[in-house]
């Protein structure tokens, strides 16, 4: 039995295994050292190793004792690991992708401008904390369901070994992951030849096989930014569970068109969002419900709008004229009324080509409820090939909208009074639309809308001096413009001080509907300052005391309410931002 040579304390029941004698022979001695000289080199080195065993366990005996006294100290000793994984939860829910500022949720994938990229390390830093925290944070799986990793240089080896961690300690759970690639498309691009690409394709190499070989199965959505083509030739059958796919490029030029052979494959699949993809595609078309494309070409739009048979939603607000240019040689395969039985929102970019005018002569619905509209078909940009009956169709594809929609959306478009009256009128009186918004036009353009409203249809004529609708005084009857229109967001400037023909559309209504059809108008915060105007107040302060149920709001904390209990009907109301009021004690 080995005892320390200072105190005399046995050792063997600690470590498992003797420790030789310490010699207390001082160290200029040349005992040792004559020894050492005598000694097989072999038997030497033997001994170090078994000294570094020895060495090892009693450093691991050390973190023990130091962890046990670490957790007798510790404030949360006394929380089951059941609620310190709770709590855990609570402090960092799995991340919404879908309202984030992520760079690649489709928020900011309609929109211009790249929000900057956020990275997520909570799990991390709860495994840094201390030994406990670690095993509770690595025993929760919900912890790690999603992970955002931002693959750039010269941290590949730790992005890849984060990657496989997270795949380790979901265990069976769906996992949600997020790469932006952007920094590695960047270097792909800028490689002088196939040698130096073939090199950073390399250094990628774990990274794609995690995520698209050894764990494919485990993922359930798939957020990738500007991944390398040869990535995306893996996205195929091994993403069995894969529910949701988004997948963006700032330039698409370097993609063909096998790169996308595999999305037939993901058979599994309801959403899909994509952006810059200007070669043709196929999807698993009867699972999928929600389709997001941006910078897509027209044709390939059309096609999946109309071969998705339960298609829920579905957005391209941008089609770019050379999208249409590239495949100008083809013609729509659509032929005969199409009826979209499920389809509930739309999102839809006209153009004024045979693909826009093959949209508004066949595509229908049965059940849409909202309809956002931008693009002109009547565009100078297709001038030479717009087909000569288009306007007709456009006429026709509004009268025939559905009674189930409640929602429309018009603008970033130049509107002309014919235009303007031609759509609003066209829309069935029986269409009760309740809530209408009026995006990306001038506040000229919002005016002539305002001016129909709530307007006789068949007493609309046009004010050649301003452009704005004014009604035949011998046509007052029939049915009006919008008639079921309970909220506007109109696009004013708020600079404009013309502030009439907003309150003679209220007028309007008022009159043709009663005070019990309630109304709201959203305006911009500073267009307050325009309604303090001494007639503005008394136009509005009459409409209030006749009962009609009217608000308007300026921005989110001024309105004016006919409901307001603090202040008198026709006054400005100053609403307090209830996350800035002071707490009350209890």
């Amino acid at each position: 039995m080995s005892a320390c040579p200072t105190c005399g304390h046995h050792l063997d029941g600690l470590i498992g295994e003797s420790i030789p004698s310490i010699s207390k022979t001082p160290p200029n001695s040349t005992v040792p050292i004559v020894r050492a000289q005598q000694e097989d080199p072999t038997s030497c080195q033997k001994e170090v190793d078994r000294l570094d065993v020895v060495i090892k366990r009693l450093n691991e005996q050390r973190a023990y004792f130091l962890r046990t006294i670490n957790n007798a100290q510790a404030a949360t000793r006394r929380l089951p690991p059941e609620v310190m994984s709770a709590i855990f939860l609570l402090t960092r829910p799995p991340i919404d992708f879908e309202k984030r500022n992520s760079k690649i949720n489709y928020q900011t994938f309609v929109s211009s401008e790249r929000h900057l990229f956020e990275e997520d390390g909570f799990q991390l830093v709860l495994g840094a904390v201390c030994h406990r925290w670690r095993q509770i944070a690595w025993s929760t799986p919900q912890l790690w369901t999603s992970i955002s990793v931002k693959v750039c240089d010269p941290e590949l080896e730790s992005n890849a070994s984060i990657l496989n961690l997270y795949f380790q300690n979901v265990q069976g759970l769906p996992l949600t992951i997020e790469l932006d690639l952007d920094a590695q498309w960047q270097k792909l691009q800028e490689a002088k030849d196939d040698e130096e690409r073939s090199k950073s394709l390399a250094s990628l190499e774990p990274i794609r096989t995690s995520v698209f070989v050894d764990n494919a199965h485990r993922i359930q959505t798939l957020f990738l930014s500007s991944p390398p083509p040869e990535w995306v030739s893996s996205i195929g059958p091994s993403l069995s569970r894969c529910q949701k796919l988004f997948l963006a490029y700032t330039s698409p030029e370097s993609l063909k068109e096998d790169h996308l052979s595999g999305l037939p494959g993901l058979q599994a699949l309801r959403e899909i969002s994509l952006e810059s993809f200007y070669n043709p595609f196929k999807l698993h078309y009867p699972t999928i419900t929600v389709i997001h494309l941006k910078k897509v070409p027209i044709s390939q739009c059309l096609d999946l709008l109309v071969k998705c048979p339960n298609l829920v939603e579905f957005e391209s607000p941008e089609s770019r004229p050379d999208d249409v240019i590239i495949n100008s040689r083809s013609t729509p395969t659509i032929h005969g009324r199409v009826v979209l039985q499920n389809l509930e929102r739309l999102r839809w970019r006209i153009s004024g080509d045979i693909y826009g005018h093959a949209f508004l002569r066949h595509v229908r619905f049965a059940r849409l409820h909202h309809l956002e509209w931008s693009g002109a078909h009547y565009d100078t940009e297709f001038e030479e090939s717009r087909p000569a009956d288009i306007h007709a169709s456009f006429i026709s594809f509004f009268s025939e909208l559905p009674p189930t929609v409640r929602s429309l959306a018009i603008g970033d478009f130049l509107m002309t009074y014919q235009i303007t009256h031609d759509l609003l009128c066209s829309i069935p009186p029986t269409v009760p639309i309740t809530y209408l918004s009026i995006f990306d036009v001038t506040t000229e353009d919002s005016a002539m809308v305002m001016s129909m409203i709530g307007r006789p249809v068949a007493g609309l004529v046009e004010d050649r001096e301003d452009g704005l609708a004014t009604v035949d005084p011998s046509k007052r009857g029939g049915p009006r413009v919008l008639p079921f229109l309970q909220n506007l967001r109109p696009s004013i400037d708020p600079s404009n001080p013309w502030y009439d023909f907003v309150l003679e559309m209220v007028e309007a209504l008022f009159e043709s509907r009663g005070k019990d059809v309630p109304f709201r108008l959203w305006l911009m915060e500073d267009s307050a300052n325009n309604w303090k105007n001494s007639e503005t107040k008394k136009r509005v302060k009459k409409l209030m005391k006749a009962g009609y149920d009217l608000e308007i709001m300026f921005g989110s904390d001024r309105r004016l309410s006919t409901t307001s209990k603090t202040v008198e009907p026709g006054k400005l109301e100053f609403i307090p931002d209830p996350k800035k009021l002071p707490a009350v004690s209890t």
